[in-house]
């Protein structure tokens, strides 16, 4: 063995006889190096080198580096590198790939960081800068150590709450183990917000409060797993664009939208909403309530405006509990409920959330004679 880096470019033209006699360390190789002669062994098997020895040795090393800095000890690593992938073709794909997917990440952060120093910029935003990069490397770190097994967190991003003019460009599929992102107090612009969630498709929590949005930074189809988002503190006016926008968050279960100015809100076809924080003083609030039939024909409904039950100065963040009684003589059959909160006793004026099918039931009749409706 020797302390070789390399192999002269001489050698893989005119020079076979000599690969028999090799006998090189390569985790000495960087990916440069190793790439050309790993070709070379594998379409030259007559040279005896041993393939499988020869990409282990590379693996151990590359995956050493790519962990740079982290404390999972690299036996450990490694020897569930190897359990997940057999062979030598197999290993050299999955740790080129990995090595692949870190070269474009450091590029572009490398490029982000730098960017702003050259074009001046203030210096929170350039140390800011410089602390995400740092931060994102090491969840892309620890996102490959969980992949073998190290007992590491790498569910969670939470990048510096610095102001940014811009986010860094991510490679496609880098952030797959990522489930909550913290973006709160960043306010760059919507269409970089949107752009950089797009690389965390496994989002299940997004915090973007604080962060100044006029409109809701999530384009249809992106973040199709996500259940709970915070927009709280922002400027968000519900239009026609950030309506169509809560329309697309079909999984999300909890929304806070505390202190924006929203006016009015519908959250219909958010139908896996459990969770719903607006914080806003309300200085009437009616609710409405009917149930329906299996055909969707009211059978019984009224709110509290006309029981009298209307509840005054609704302060942001108060909880009002309503219960309910009322004479239910429906006949046998399936029944659902629909609820509103208006301010008076329609929900033309201010209607704050109407929401069909909130509860679907069935009515059986086992006791007393036979009836319909």
């Amino acid at each position: 063995s020797t302390g070789i880096s390399t192999v002269p470019d001489v050698m893989f033209e005119g020079h076979e006889k000599l690969w028999s006699g090799l006998s090189l360390d390569w985790s000495k190789f960087s990916r440069e190096h190793f790439k050309p002669a790993y070709e070379y062994v594998k379409n030259h098997p007559e040279h005896l080198i041993d393939r499988e020895e020869m990409v282990r040795d590379y693996c151990k090393s590359e995956l050493k580096r790519l962990a740079d800095g982290m404390d999972e000890p690299s036996l450990g690593l490694f020897n569930h590198f190897l359990e997940q992938w057999q062979g030598a073709q197999a290993r050299f794909d999955a740790v080129d790939a990995l090595s692949e997917q870190f070269r474009v990440l450091d590029g572009q952060l490398n490029d982000w960081a730098g960017r702003a120093m050259q074009q001046k910029m203030d210096l929170k935003e350039v140390m800011g800068r410089s602390w995400a990069a740092a931060f994102i490397r090491t969840c892309w770190r620890n996102g490959v150590l969980k992949r073998y097994g190290a007992p590491v967190d790498a569910s969670a991003l939470d990048l510096p709450k610095v102001q940014f003019t811009e986010f860094p460009q991510l490679p496609a599929g880098a952030f797959d183990h990522v489930q909550t992102l913290y973006l709160r107090g960043v306010q760059a612009p919507a269409e970089q917000f949107r752009g950089f969630v797009r690389g965390f498709s496994e989002l299940h929590t997004l915090d973007l409060s604080a962060n100044g949005l006029t409109e809701v930074p999530i384009a249809p189809g992106d973040l199709a797993k996500l259940t709970r988002l915070d927009l709280s503190g922002n400027r968000l006016v519900v239009d026609p664009e950030v309506q169509q926008a809560l329309d697309g968050l079909g999984a999300v279960e909890s929304l806070d939208l505390s202190d924006n100015p929203l006016n009015t809100l519908d959250i219909s076809r958010m139908t896996r909403l459990k969770v719903l924080n607006v914080r806003k003083d309300i200085p009437r609030l009616v609710l409405g309530y009917m149930i329906k039939d299996r055909l969707g024909q009211p059978v019984f409904g009224t709110n509290t405006h006309h029981t009298k039950q209307a509840v005054d100065d609704v302060r942001a963040g108060q909880n009002i509990e309503y219960r309910i009684a009322f004479p239910a003589s429906f006949g046998p059959g399936s029944y659902s409920v629909s609820t509103a909160l208006v301010s008076t006793d329609t929900h033309l004026t201010n209607n704050y959330e109407w929401r069909d099918l909130a509860l679907i039931f069935k009515v059986a009749n086992t006791s007393r004679p036979h009836f319909i409706g």
